[in-house]
């Protein structure tokens, strides 16, 4: 039997979303097995990127168009490094999450009419 996850939601949350409560839950069970496995980063730009704590940094890809530095020669730097993906980044709690959208403009309007 495969393991279970109940997340709890705001019962008017459907609505919100001019959505099924089926519908909602058939998604959102979608989103969650897609967002666990989605690049944020990948390892060419990880070669390059500025750790900020908080956020990684990707100035501006200035390379030439002589692809075989890069396909010929290779770069270690690049091998050596791990695509940045939802499965390897800090996952919020739930509480977290909860906090980060009640600062969202749009849902606090929302949620105002309820």
């Amino acid at each position: 039997m495969p393991n279970q996850l109940n997340i709890e939601y705001p019962q008017n949350l459907p609505d919100i979303l001019q959505t099924t409560k089926k519908d909602f839950e058939k998604e959102a069970r979608m989103a969650m097995a897609v967002k666990l496995f989605e690049t944020l980063l990948n390892r060419e730009e990880m070669a390059c990127a500025q750790d900020l704590g908080d956020y990684y940094r990707i100035p501006v890809d200035a390379r030439d168009l002589n692809y075989n530095k890069y396909f010929v020669e290779g770069e270690e730097q690049i091998s050596s490094k791990q695509d940045y993906t939802s499965n390897n980044a800090q996952i919020l709690t739930v509480e977290e999450i909860k906090e980060v959208l009640l600062k969202v403009g749009y849902i606090q309007e929302e949620l105002s009419h309820f």
